[in-house]
């Protein structure tokens, strides 16, 4: 619903024993593709 290829996964998970350390969150709605990263504070290097 969220990018204009339907089949296009729109968020991904980086889970570690079930614990959530990171997101990456696709939006594209055109050619033009919006990336959005979140990092928990103690697994950033």
């Amino acid at each position: 619903m969220l990018n204009f290829d339907f089949n296009t996964p729109a968020f991904f998970l980086l889970l570690s024993k079930w614990r959530l350390l990171g997101l990456l969150t696709v939006y594209a709605d055109n050619e033009d593709v919006e990336l959005s990263i979140l990092v928990h504070p103690n697994n950033r290097r």
